[in-house]
């Protein structure tokens, strides 16, 4: 009389009731077992923590099953999640229910999420549009990773040149690869400032001390503002735009000014000798000597109404470059020779002892 039996097969089973009275009752039933569902794992291979989510499906067989993890917010509609995932091991588990028999079975594997190598912009990149080149080891960590040489401003693996950068917009990329077999890729953006032109003129480029000269820039930039600092080559300087400056003492003055960005970008230019300062001359004896042509182009004529001694060709800074003797001459004519354009001093001495000083030019 108990209430429940156990059957080890399947088959038909008889159950025979009788009473003290020797009445029988009988009832059959069939008892029919179903195999376990019989499930295949594959390998699921390592993976770098900066791989795309998977699928699971594709690991297990039959197909049809609920892949479920320890923890739950790594799997999801039977794709394993990494973009959720930490580096360590994980345990996944597959259940298997047969559509037919209702019968289920489960089966689990493991496997393990890898770290991939960490990078650190160590500076950002921002350089003044110049044609140079920049070793980018500084710039990250750690530096035995690779840059994509495909990039125009990458030059000998690792150097970079803001200018070929200039005329792209392509994010640099820099790769490093680890042990373990996970790679990490940083794309990285840089700055290209546009770099000034420098140029000056000014109003006067030669005259007697003290010589007064309006400076005018003549710097530009793309985009942005500029500062200025000016080298007058006597020892004075000054951060105006457009200066002025009084030159006192005799002299040839190299003029370099500097233009600097917003962004610090520089460029400068230097004028040798752009400045000639020269000493005032004496009252001049007039009516006594004449000198021309001037201008000059290939000889002076000296004319006198006294006899001429000797004549002394000065440079504007007061070195004496020609001596000629004049023989008693009232009229003699002086060669050009090879001497450069510009502005000489003519001193003349004639027997009486008088001196008589000109302003010539060759041009």
């Amino acid at each position: 009389y108990d209430d429940s039996l156990t059957i080890y097969q399947s088959g038909v089973f008889t159950c025979l009731l009788e009473n003290a009275n020797g009445c029988r009752a009988t009832d059959t039933i069939s008892a029919i077992y179903h195999k376990t569902p019989l499930l295949s794992l594959y390998a699921i291979p390592d993976k770098c923590l900066n791989e795309a989510d998977f699928p699971l499906d594709s690991f297990a067989d039959p197909k049809g099953g609920v892949w479920r993890a320890q923890d739950t917010i790594v799997v999801l509609n039977n794709a394993f999640l990494l973009s959720k995932a930490v580096v360590k091991p994980y345990m996944l588990f597959y259940d298997y229910t047969d559509s037919t028999t209702t019968c289920s079975n489960s089966a689990s594997i493991t496997f393990t999420v890898k770290k991939v190598p960490d990078i650190v912009l160590l500076s950002p990149l921002s350089y003044c549009d110049e044609d140079r080149l920049i070793d980018l080891s500084a710039h990250v960590s750690p530096q035995n990773g690779y840059w994509d040489t495909l990039h125009p401003a990458i030059v000998n693996a690792h150097y970079f040149n803001p200018h070929l950068a200039a005329l792209v917009s392509n994010p640099l990329s820099y790769q490093v690869d680890s042990s373990n077999g996970c790679s990490n890729l940083l794309l990285i953006d840089y700055i290209i400032n546009p770099t000034p032109e420098a140029d000056f003129t000014a109003d006067s480029l030669q005259g007697q001390s003290p010589l007064t000269v309006q400076f005018t820039n003549l710097s530009v930039i793309s985009a942005g503002n500029l500062h200025y600092l000016w080298y007058f080559g006597d020892g004075d300087s000054s951060v105006l735009e457009d200066p002025s400056h009084v030159f006192l003492n005799t002299g040839s003055y190299d003029v370099r000014l500097i233009a600097v960005s917003d962004s610090l970008c520089r460029a400068e230019r230097t004028k040798s000798k752009f400045i000639e300062v020269f000493t005032s001359l004496p009252d001049l004896l007039t009516g006594a000597v004449s000198v021309y042509p001037n201008p000059a182009q290939d000889q002076l004529i000296i004319e006198s109404t006294s006899k001429l001694d000797k004549v002394i060709l000065y440079n504007f800074l007061g070195a004496k470059i020609r001596e000629t003797d004049a023989n008693n001459e009232s009229k003699i004519n002086l060669e050009r020779g090879k001497l450069p354009s510009g502005l000489y001093l003519l001193k003349m001495f004639d027997k009486n002892g008088d001196v008589y000083v000109y302003q010539v030019v060759f041009k």
